[in-house]
């Protein structure tokens, strides 16, 4: 009797394991949605990603980021209006190097990032004409661009690699 009990016991706690191991998929959660979510938009491109890959590729000088209340007195604006920004300055105060992007999610913000950009632009080359000449060339030939969500200014050495680089990681 004894030996029929363990059967009996091991065949209903087997049957158990059968019809549970049986079940349907679990069902996604709204807390598995939310995370796939948070991953995708931490696997996207930001401005800082864009910034390292181009401090890291040589064609600038040594770079000081800027932050944002540097950016807030140089551009007037409140970088917590972007998505994102980067932006920096050569160490060396006789070289012009410049990255400045912003990451916007909206037409109008890109055009006054633009803007901005321009407005930046024309200052640095006005205080150039003044005390260093000769990075006028390179701060002359820089454009401001708009690609996706990011617009962007770069002043170095060799701007067509650099852009050429930028684009790369954008598309």
């Amino acid at each position: 009797m004894k030996l029929n009990i363990k059967y009996i016991f091991l065949s209903v706690l087997s049957a158990a394991f059968l019809l549970t191991a049986c079940g349907s998929e679990p069902q996604q959660t709204e807390t598995d949605t939310q995370s796939e979510a948070e991953a995708a938009a931490e696997t996207a491109l930001s401005s800082g990603d864009l910034y390292t890959s181009l401090t890291e590729s040589g064609l600038f000088s040594e770079l000081t980021p800027l932050d944002g209340d540097y950016m807030l007195n140089i551009f007037g604006t409140d970088t917590s209006a972007y998505t994102d920004y980067a932006a920096g300055e050569a160490l060396d105060v006789m070289n012009a190097d410049t990255i400045v992007i912003f990451n916007t999610d909206s037409d109008d913000l890109a055009a006054d990032a633009a803007e901005k950009l321009e407005v930046y632009k024309q200052r640095k080359i006005d205080e150039l004409t003044d005390y260093n000449p000769s990075q006028l060339p390179k701060t002359e030939a820089a454009e401001v661009k708009t690609n996706g969500s990011f617009t962007y200014l770069l002043i170095c050495d060799d701007t067509d690699a650099a852009e050429e680089l930028l684009e790369g990681f954008i598309k």
